[in-house]
């Protein structure tokens, strides 16, 4: 009795979650120069830094300097730009310089 029904928790629990998530992926995708020119007109966001994950990925941090909200965003060699994560409240991190010693190590 008691399997039946955690096993039915879990099937209905799983498949609650499941579509939101897939329909939310579909939205925040599309063609790299349209995703951009949202994040500049509507959001007033500019480029922070870019780095390539893998040969098929380029991950950009934009974010806007005035109002705080920041997106990250992935771009496949197919010009397909998908935003996988956004939030508010950006706030520059002090770049503190390496000791001398850990530098000459990592060399």
């Amino acid at each position: 009795m008691y399997k039946r029904l955690i096993a039915a928790a879990l099937v209905f629990g799983m498949a609650a979650t499941g579509p939101p998530v897939a329909a939310y992926a579909q939205i925040n995708c599309g063609v790299r120069s349209q995703v951009i020119g949202v994040l500049k007109q509507q959001h007033r966001e500019t480029i922070l830094g870019v780095g390539l994950a893998n040969p098929n990925a380029i991950y950009e941090v934009w974010r806007a300097k005035k109002t705080g909200p920041w997106t990250i965003l992935m771009t496949k060699p197919n010009n397909i730009s998908c935003i996988m994560a956004t939030g508010r409240n950006w706030m520059e991190a002090p770049i503190r310089a390496e000791p001398a010693a850990k530098a000459s190590m990592a060399q």
